[in-house]
């Protein structure tokens, strides 16, 4: 069933002038075929590059089992399509344990029609039928980097740990997150390049101190202090920026409403309008108007770098707050020298 001959495979790929995917294809095949019919293999430690280079994406550490159907590959054309069972990898340096999912590539590209996995202690699936969840197109002249979309669901992401895998040296933020993503394309492999749009909801969560009425509760302890323990948002990523098309973040006391932007480099700036203030305690009669002044004559401003994040006031009259400067690093200081004893 199988003819999976490297001089075939050779032949096909160079014919259209791609000695490099010729080479990466050769190796792929003969690592899972071993030059003869076959339908099932076990992957042990396999370093996938998809695009050739510093601009490809390399799927690191694949374990699991893969299943071929029966494929034909000659100097005409051909594919190869199978399934993956119970695999565990990584991208972009974040794990994802027990893949299961159906694949087909060719020369031109890599496509996985329908995808299931465990990542951060969630599950991530594909997001419409009508939408292949991930597909790779190999770079070529028109596309040199190479080309990345998705369509996916997720649910039940720990918050924490994705931002600690991210690099974020213990976060301060924790909680579930769920949602979509539609990536419409990345070109290379660095995701600030990226194009697409989502939504997200975050449950159970610890977002922060409410920046508000802090004088009242500031002899609390930390940890009574009113917290932000859920958030709504629906964005869409260009330009090296995401741009947050709505958002909604709750507490116990109170409820914030705002849209603002997230630059790539690490710079967030929101407006948001009160709303819900004081939450079911608030006097029915007396809230409404309370409700009007609050969301007419002030808005709040959050902004800053990620890891620095400051809540701002402005009155009516008043503009938003200008974009806060990097301060520059103090110069190195020597250390003393210990005593000889």
């Amino acid at each position: 069933i199988y003819t999976m001959r490297q001089k075939v495979l050779k032949n096909m790929l160079e014919s259209i002038g791609r000695r490099d995917l010729a080479r990466c294809f050769l190796e792929s095949a003969r690592a899972l075929l071993r030059d003869r019919p076959t339908s099932r293999k076990w992957l042990r430690g396999l370093d996938l590059q998809l695009g050739d280079g510093p601009d490809g994406i390399v799927v690191e550490d694949i374990h699991g089992q893969v299943m071929l159907a029966p494929s034909r590959v000659s100097s005409a054309g051909g594919a190869l399509r199978g399934v993956l069972r119970n695999t565990n990898l990584r991208l972009f340096g974040h794990p994802f344990e027990r893949v299961e999912a159906e694949f087909a590539a060719d020369a031109e590209r890599l496509v996985m029609p329908v995808l299931s996995a465990r990542w951060h202690h969630g599950t991530l699936d594909t997001a419409s039928p009508e939408q292949a969840a991930l597909q790779y197109l190999l770079p070529t002249t028109a596309l040199p980097q190479g080309r990345l979309s998705a369509d996916l669901r997720y649910a039940g992401i720990d918050v924490y740990s994705f931002l600690d895998t991210c690099g974020w040296n213990n976060p301060p933020y924790s909680g579930r997150a769920s949602g979509v993503v539609q990536l419409a394309a990345l070109d290379g492999y660095d995701i600030v390049d990226a194009r697409g749009r989502g939504s997200m909801r975050i449950v159970d969560a610890d977002l922060g101190v409410v920046p508000l009425f802090t004088a009242i509760y500031a002899q609390l302890p930390a940890a009574d202090r009113p917290r932000f323990h859920g958030l709504d948002v629906t964005f869409a990523l260009a330009d090296r920026s995401v741009a947050i098309e709505q958002l909604e973040v709750r507490s116990d006391v109170i409820t914030a409403k705002g849209k603002g932007s997230l630059g790539l480099d690490g710079y967030l700036a929101i407006e948001m309008a009160l709303d819900n203030l004081l939450g079911s305690s608030a006097d029915p009669l007396f809230m409404p108007l309370v409700d009007y002044l609050a969301k007419n004559l002030v808005t709040f401003y959050l902004h800053g770098y990620l890891r620095d994040l400051q809540a701002e006031k402005r009155w009516l009259t008043e503009s938003p707050p200008a974009r806060r400067r990097i301060v520059p690093m103090p110069p190195a200081t020597e250390r003393a020298a210990p005593p000889p004893f």
